[in-house]
């Protein structure tokens, strides 16, 4: 009996240390692609011109029908992008062992400095890069009475 007793502390400390090296594999894992839940997907940038505001964004390996930019009310753009991808591993007999499927989607939102004539916008994509030009609203001065 007394020697079951030593063996315990054993036992535990081995099935213990498998424990800890699980869960230090699992956050090993999740921290390595932690930083994509807080790195922009796609690289933006924005400037103005005498009656135009642009902005250029970086879509590397992308293809038109992929991306789609919206207007939003509050002046402001969406560019959302998805992609999908699929493979599929199979042997001499076509029998499929290994199926995968993923689906990615990133946004990104652009407040403009200026009021929009969002039904003059245009956009292009050529070689990754996609250009919208938004020409400037007019801008209205309006003075505001005190009571």
């Amino acid at each position: 009996m007394d020697s079951d007793k030593k063996n315990l502390p054993g036992l535990f400390q081995h099935s213990f240390l498998d424990m800890v090296k699980s869960l230090d594999s699992l956050f090993d894992e999740s921290i390595k692609h932690f930083d994509q839940f807080f790195s922009h997907p796609f690289s933006v940038v924005c400037y103005e011109t005498g009656a135009d505001m642009v902005i250029e964004a970086k879509l590397l390996n992308c293809k038109k029908d992929q991306i789609q930019i919206n207007m939003l009310r509050n002046g402001q753009v969406k560019i959302s992008v998805e992609h999908e991808t699929s493979t599929t591993a199979g042997n001499s007999e076509n029998v499929i062992f290994l199926k995968n499927q993923s689906v990615q989607k990133f946004e990104r939102i652009v407040t403009l400095p200026h009021s929009p004539e969002a039904e003059k916008a245009k956009a292009t994509f050529k070689d990754g890069l996609l250009r919208i030009i938004i020409p400037k609203g007019k801008q209205t001065e309006t003075i505001i009475e005190i009571d």
